[in-house]
């Protein structure tokens, strides 16, 4: 397994309602270098002295142009991805 530096990271589940039903927004990653090519939730790292729901409307505003007004925490989750293990074991994903 590698040691690669954990970093705690936020995702947006964006959804609306129309006629036809509840709409889900995804985007898809292109060259970032990971998972690209996939259709993903928005969201990404949290900056360094950044808040977690500060991370949530930034990526929001920078991946949709969206201005969030209120956004509700709905789940926290925490797992490892290329090896990089929390070292103090926080949830490293929300869903907004």
């Amino acid at each position: 397994m590698r040691s690669e530096p954990f970093q705690p990271v936020v995702q947006v589940v964006l959804c609306r309602w129309c006629p036809s039903g509840y709409q889900l927004c995804l985007h898809r990653r292109e060259a970032t270098g990971f998972m690209d090519g996939y259709w993903v939730l928005p969201g990404g790292r949290i900056d360094s002295g950044e808040k977690a729901t500060e991370t949530a409307y930034r990526e929001l505003f920078e991946k949709w142009g969206v201005k969030a007004t209120r956004l509700t925490v709905v789940a926290q989750l925490s797992y490892e991805t290329n090896g990089a293990v929390d070292p103090l074991r926080r949830d490293n994903r929300a869903l907004w």
